[in-house]
Order: C-alpha cells, then sequence, then structure tokens
C-alpha cells in the first residue's frame, strides 16, 4: 500500500442563513464539490510545491467542518497549506456563502 504525502488544514465556516437549513448545508456542500477544480487552481497559485487533492465536508446547523487535504511534496508544508487554504476560504467568502473567513 502507497501512502500519500498529505498535510491537512480544518476551517469551520459559518453559513450566513441564521437558521441554515437542510436545504442550504447541502447547497453549500454542492457547491464545495463543483468548484475543486477552481479550488485547486488557488492552492497551486500559492506554491509551486503544493496542490490540493481533496476535502472532506460535514455540517452541523451554521458551520460547515471542511478540511483541505493537500500534497506538499518532499516538504512539511505547514505554512503552505495555511496559506492555501486562507486563500480558499477568502474565495468561498468573496462569493457570498459564508459570513467570515475569521470563524476558524
Amino acid at each position: 500500500m502507497k501512502i500519500e504525502p498529505s498535510n491537512t488544514r480544518p476551517r469551520f465556516l459559518k453559513c450566513l442563513s441564521p437558521n441554515c437549513p437542510h436545504e442550504e448545508q447541502k447547497k453549500f456542500s454542492d457547491y464545495l464539490k463543483a468548484h475543486l477544480t477552481e479550488f485547486q487552481e488557488i492552492a497551486a497559485s500559492t506554491s509551486l510545491h503544493l496542490s490540493l487533492t481533496r476535502f472532506t465536508s460535514r455540517g452541523v446547523g451554521r458551520l460547515r467542518f471542511v478540511r483541505f487535504i493537500f500534497n506538499t511534496q518532499d516538504a512539511m508544508g505547514m505554512n503552505m497549506v495555511t496559506i492555501a487554504t486562507q486563500k480558499i476560504v477568502e474565495y468561498i467568502e468573496k462569493r457570498g456563502w459564508i459570513t467570515s473567513s475569521q470563524y476558524n
């Protein structure tokens, strides 16, 4: 079994809707899945040694827990992953899905 080198960064994202019903959580989850390629491009723009491979996402109430999973090649990559995650969250925030990227 081959183990892929990876580094993860979790973020809690807060839904815009105060009630954030199940339908809104589903729409946001679908949005994340549909825009993975864009998130990968954002991550790649922050470092030549970093690629976003996938993410996991779970929702509870107004909160969505998203864990971004990166390949950092031979580097430990803690700073690279943090910077890339922040850029992705800012991108999502600008699209009006979350209230504050500071909520983590």
